[in-house]
């Protein structure tokens, strides 16, 4: 083959290579987008439940445990961190991919959502608590001699 053909095949091999890259990275991220959407969504019907029983408890005079405190603390952590990945997410979709489309923003992206996603499972698998709630505890006075 002469040196022309040869730049000429490696040069389509470069450009299908790269667009088949940027559609890959396209399709994933999307579904990433729609995964985590979907575990996020089972996060706050969970979150919301533990602070409606949370609620429910206070007006009868008890408080939350420790360990609800924490973990609901973590879940509005992991929320300030996902709702700006899945705002990005839906820009990115509506921008598409074209000709001047940057793959590494949305291959990181990809990556984020895919780790966001573990850690939100493991939040809702580590929601089963013994107690919710427990009576609340007087302040011990003191008294002087």
């Amino acid at each position: 083959m002469d040196p022309l053909g040869s730049v000429i095949v490696e040069t389509g091999r470069c450009i299908f290579s790269f667009f088949f890259t940027s559609i890959a990275t396209l399709i994933k991220l999307q579904h990433n987008t729609g995964r985590l959407r979907k575990e996020f969504e089972k996060l706050e019907d969970r979150k919301n439940g533990i602070e409606e029983d949370v609620r429910l408890a206070e007006t009868e005079g008890k408080c939350a445990t420790e360990q609800v405190k924490g973990w609901l603390l973590k879940v509005e952590e992991i929320e300030q961190e996902v709702q700006p990945m899945l705002e990005k997410a839906d820009r990115l979709a509506v921008q598409g991919c074209g000709p001047c489309c940057n793959i590494l923003p949305r291959y990181r992206l990809c990556r984020r959502m895919a780790k966001k996603q573990l850690e939100v499972r493991q939040l809702i698998s580590s929601c089963c608590f013994d107690n919710v709630v427990m009576d609340k505890k007087s302040p011990i006075m003191i008294q002087h001699k």
